[in-house]
């Protein structure tokens, strides 16, 4: 019996109706003094005025099906997005 284990692959997996692909990490140009360059969007999936955005839930979810926790994603319209503590954000490089 192999016990050795195996790296689990890239997967998609599907949040509040929506679908996210992981796509990478933040690059080391792409923060400085530990914030990260770049423009960000509010898209409406938030946890303000009862909003159902859970980030812990989010990463439990992108957890269980991928090896490498990601800081960008591609969800299901094309956007590339960061999920932060209270909302997810359209990331606009």
């Amino acid at each position: 019996m192999n016990t050795t284990t195996q790296k689990k692959a890239i997967n998609k997996f599907d949040y509040l109706g929506h679908t996210f692909t992981p796509l990478r990490n933040f690059k080391k140009v792409e923060i400085k003094d530990g914030n990260i360059i770049g423009k960000f969007k509010g898209i409406g999936i938030d946890n303000y005025n009862g909003g159902l955005w859970d980030y812990e839930e989010f990463y439990k979810i992108s957890d269980s099906f991928n090896n490498e926790r990601m800081d960008i994603f591609i969800m299901d319209n094309g956007k590339l997005v960061i999920p932060c503590e209270n909302s997810l954000f359209e990331y606009i490089k």
